[in-house]
């Protein structure tokens, strides 16, 4: 793949050694020390405590505004280079959610595809299963029938040879035609045969692969589309802790008001004039 170079008119700048003079840096250090050794204990040490707070301040901002203007050059730097790569990533990130869609609509076909498949198989194995269990329990009824037709006739046959009057003699020989009757029977009861297209369907459903993405990993991302605060559990509720302490110093919020429990302290800043 061909290297491309993307380069830019804005020119190198050298990083700054300092943002200070070592004068202005020993002043606000001095003042830094002086300021966390102060003991408060009379009037005049509190007057002198506040203006060395304000003096803080005052450097405070000093220092910021110095750390701003140094960067403000390389921020435009920046800028730029960002601004060179925005085309290549807006294409990247549209082509990628194209690319995305296409992926998950074919995935889900496959799977829904083997899903009907596996379940086209189950159906036919279970109706061979059922086929067979008919099969057998036609075949154990055939068997009980024979047993039977066979321990009649040799019941009625031991009576027609015991029989001493017609009257036994007759009814020996019925008994014996029951038996017949049983026999006749069994040989007609149809045994049903499965057949072998049946039993070979399951095994010819081609329950097809899924295939595997290469190089690219599927995942499951929430999308909220809405919420309704009346609804949603109070665990997912996060309080407005900004307007709650604006609502406690202006006295909305007081003691009394439930869910919210608050102190207010007190401190002197630097009014930096």
């Amino acid at each position: 793949m061909a290297e491309t170079t993307i380069t830019t008119q804005t020119p190198a700048l050298a990083i700054p050694a300092n943002i200070i003079t070592e004068e202005n840096a020993n002043l606000i250090m001095g003042l830094v020390r002086e300021a966390k050794a102060l003991k408060i204990s009379d009037a005049e040490a509190f007057r002198g405590g506040s203006e060395r707070l304000n003096q803080l301040g005052r450097s405070r901002k000093f220092i910021k505004d110095a750390v701003a203007a140094r960067r403000e050059p390389f921020n435009k730097v920046l800028d730029d280079i960002t601004a060179m790569g925005a085309p290549f990533i807006n294409g990247i990130l549209e082509a990628e959610s194209a690319l995305n869609k296409e992926l998950v609509a074919y995935d889900r076909i496959q799977r829904e595809e083997r899903a009907k498949a596996e379940q086209e198989r189950q159906r036919l194995a279970e109706l061979a299963r059922q086929q067979q269990e008919a099969a057998k329990r036609a075949e154990a009824q055939r068997l009980q029938l024979e047993e039977e037709a066979k321990r009649r006739q040799e019941a009625a046959a031991a009576k027609v040879q015991e029989a001493t009057t017609e009257e036994e003699f007759n009814k020996a020989a019925e008994a014996f035609d029951t038996g017949l009757a049983k026999d006749a029977q069994a040989a007609a009861l149809l045994i049903p045969q499965v057949p072998v297209e049946v039993l070979a369907k399951p095994g010819d459903v081609v329950v097809p692969l899924v295939a595997k993405a290469k190089g690219a990993k599927l995942s499951r991302v929430a999308v909220i589309e809405s919420t309704d605060p009346e609804l949603l559990a109070r665990t997912y509720l996060v309080p407005d802790e900004a307007k709650i302490k604006r609502h406690i110093l202006d006295g909305t919020i007081t003691a009394k008001t439930p869910g919210v429990k608050f102190r207010i302290e007190e401190k002197f800043s630097g009014t930096g004039r």
